[in-house]
């Protein structure tokens, strides 16, 4: 497609910086909210406040900005086109809004349906993401990791103060002074690990477990390792409650790993550290991959890390990225 002289290609940023992805995720986020009224307003409304949240946001226009907003229009549409079948203007009661003191609107009580359906935009925004970002092995996500997202309740795995937000393609407090991923990244490192059904997985930073969430619907077990207290004791009551029983949560320190039960088929690290941990190296089993955040706080760098059969690691920088950092072992100097 050519838009003003210029391909389609031309308008997609090869290396995205972290702060066009912070841009656009919020630019996202306000087409999703758009999208969430379309179950009560004329379509024509719709598609002007999308129209106004897609203005000054050309880098991404051509991938996951105009996905939603054609998926949004359609489906303002299609609502429209209900009603007037049915002669009446509401087939479903309405999502209610509240005003918030942010740009960012909230959900009060969403039902199941409409909590899938913000699952869905979710994993949409995120696919689209991925084709735009172009990290080598990864413009499309493993379509089972997709399907892994959609079924893991991320407003069941965030504070009760961030739920009504779960389903945005942003980082969330958890408390503590750390964060959940945004959705992309998560999706992006459990693609990444190549998950298979048989394998046992190593985590390093639990946080509210939401990534350990998804781990579990891929892989035969998941090892997870949290150094703060309360989000370890947080996480584990919380996953139990959702009857994810391969999933072990360990309070520690993940630097020196999880030697009982390794060596591992993979290990995700979900905080920023200048090296990787020896450890982790010699947990990590010969044909297996590791995926870690490898840099300075200000320059890190989303890392592939394999292990040869023979025993030869390789690393592969993808991405920038923007991880809090790694507190225990790994944080210390040389």
């Amino acid at each position: 497609m050519v838009q003003d002289g210029r391909s389609e290609d031309h308008l997609i940023a090869p290396a995205p910086t972290w702060d066009d992805w912070d841009d656009a995720a919020e630019t996202v986020h306000g087409i999703s909210r758009a999208m969430l009224q379309a179950e009560r307003k004329p379509h024509e409304e719709v598609a002007n406040r999308m129209a106004e949240a897609l203005t000054g946001h050309d880098l991404f226009a051509s991938a996951p900005l105009r996905l939603a907003f054609s998926a949004a229009r359609q489906r303002a549409k299609g609502v429209k086109a209900e009603n007037e079948d049915s002669g009446t203007r509401h087939r479903r009661a309405p999502c209610r809004i509240r005003a918030g003191p942010s740009a960012s609107a909230a959900l009060d009580r969403p039902s199941e349906e409409e909590l899938a359906w913000q699952r869905e935009t979710m994993v949409e925004a995120v696919a689209s993401m991925a084709a735009a970002a172009r990290v080598r092995g990864a413009r499309q996500i493993d379509p089972a990791v997709l399907d892994a997202m959609r079924s893991v309740p991320r407003h069941r795995l965030v504070p009760a103060e961030a739920a009504a937000n779960a389903y945005d393609n942003n980082p969330l407090p958890i408390g503590h002074e750390q964060t959940i991923s945004q959705p992309f990244i998560v999706a992006l490192m459990t693609h990444l690990l190549g998950p298979e059904r048989h394998h046992v997985v190593l985590e390093v930073g639990t946080g509210s477990g939401y990534q350990a969430g998804m781990l579990s619907r891929l892989v035969r077990r998941v090892y997870t390792i949290e150094i703060v207290p309360q989000l370890a004791e947080r996480a584990a009551a919380d996953l139990a409650a959702l009857g994810y029983g391969n999933i072990i949560v360990r309070q520690g320190d993940g630097y020196a790993g999880w030697p009982e039960h390794a060596p591992f088929d993979g290990i995700i690290v979900t905080a920023g550290a200048e090296r990787i941990p020896e450890p982790l190296l010699a947990q990590l089993k010969p044909g297996g991959r590791m995926v870690i955040p490898l840099g300075s706080s200000h320059d890190q760098q989303l890392t592939l890390v394999t292990k040869s059969r023979e025993g030869r690691i390789r690393r592969e920088a993808l991405l920038p990225v923007r991880f809090v950092p790694f507190t225990g072992g790994a944080s210390a100097p040389k």
